[in-house]
This record gives C-alpha cells, sequence and structure tokens, in this order.
C-alpha cells in the first residue's frame, strides 16, 4: 500500500505557503492608545518667487488638507500671503516682502488625506516651478494641471498616513471605523481589510 502521508503534508505545506501573501497583505496594525495618523505628508516648493507673486492652488477631489503648516523656507515676511483651505492653497506676497528683481524660495510641509491620486492645478506661471513631492514621488510643473505617484488606492480605504509612527486611523463616526493596514507595501486607513 503506498504511503498517502508525503502527499498530504506536501499538500498541506503548499496550501500554507500560497496562504502566506495573502495574509501578509492583510497584516492590520493594532492602535492602543497610539498617535493618530493625520495624512501623508506632502512637500511644496515653488521656486523663483518674486515681488507680486500670486497664484491658486486647488486639489482635484480626493486630497484633503487634514492639518497644520509646516513651514520649511520662507522669507518670514512672504508667509502672512499664504493662505491654506482643505482643497485649496494660495500664495500672494504681501507688497515689500520681496524686495524688486529677488527670487525667492518657499516650500512648505501639508498632512494631506487622500482617497484618490494626488493631482490638481495651479495659476501658476514661468519663471515660477512648483516641486511637489511625497514618499512614493514627485512631479515638476510651471503651471496647469499636476500629479503626483501615489499607491492604487483599494476599495474602502484612503492614504491617511497611517503605520508604525500613528497605528490608529481618525475616526470617521458611523458603525465602522477605519483601521490601519499594510498593503502591497503602503499604510492605508480602510474600512475593510483591503484584501479581502
Amino acid at each position: 500500500m503506498p504511503n498517502v502521508r508525503p502527499f498530504a503534508l506536501r499538500s498541506l505545506l503548499c496550501l500554507l505557503v500560497s496562504l502566506l501573501p495573502a495574509l501578509a497583505a492583510q497584516a492590520q496594525l493594532e492602535a492602543v492608545d497610539g498617535p493618530v495618523a493625520n495624512g501623508v505628508p506632502i512637500t511644496f516648493e515653488i521656486f523663483n518667487v518674486t515681488a507680486g507673486t500670486a497664484f491658486d492652488l486647488d486639489f482635484a477631489p480626493g486630497a484633503t488638507v487634514t492639518g497644520p503648516l509646516e513651514v520649511l523656507a520662507a522669507p518670514p515676511a512672504v508667509l502672512p500671503g499664504l493662505d491654506v483651505g482643505k482643497v485649496r492653497w494660495r500664495l500672494a506676497v504681501p507688497e515689500g516682502a520681496i524686495a524688486p528683481g529677488v527670487f525667492e524660495t518657499v516650500s512648505f510641509r501639508l498632512p494631506i488625506t487622500l482617497t484618490a491620486p494626488l493631482a490638481g492645478s495651479w495659476t501658476g506661471a514661468a519663471p515660477l516651478l512648483l516641486r511637489i513631492s511625497n514618499a512614493f514621488g514627485q512631479t515638476l510643473t510651471q503651471g496647469g494641471e499636476f500629479g503626483v505617484e501615489t499607491p492604487s488606492l483599494p476599495p474602502t480605504c484612503e492614504l491617511a498616513g497611517c503605520g508604525a509612527e500613528a497605528p490608529a486611523c481618525p475616526a470617521r463616526g458611523g458603525n465602522l471605523e477605519p483601521r490601519c493596514y499594510l498593503f502591497q507595501s503602503a499604510f492605508f486607513c480602510c474600512l475593510q481589510s483591503p484584501g479581502s
């Protein structure tokens, strides 16, 4: 009579090996009194800002500013001309903030929650140059529409900045609250496991 054990053991081993990627893809971080995620940090750098510079930047649907502005570099007199809202920000350099003929760089970071790829448009024009960057990619533009590489968003998920440093997702209210999942090498706040 043939030995059935090696076949059964091999089948069980194959089944376990085939389930490992699915289990790893659905890894969920437990939020036990940890910091709450507050959006993905997006850096904006505007080059060649001069006296009289003024423009608007509008995010496409799916991008929402969820936290305070962090100034990285800017002449202090320019900051009162920077107005940040949930889906639009505006820069209008105040009169006298930059001397005529001088070119400055303004850079800052905003936490943004994404339910769609980061995209939008801005009214800047040459010589202005805008670089937008995040942990996944960057873009450089002189005006018009822009898009920045972001991971594909699984259904019921958003890119909200959760991860090892901030394992809790922002509360949404209602019956289901999002949880932080590692899926395809990125962390997402999801109402249900992105692998299901």
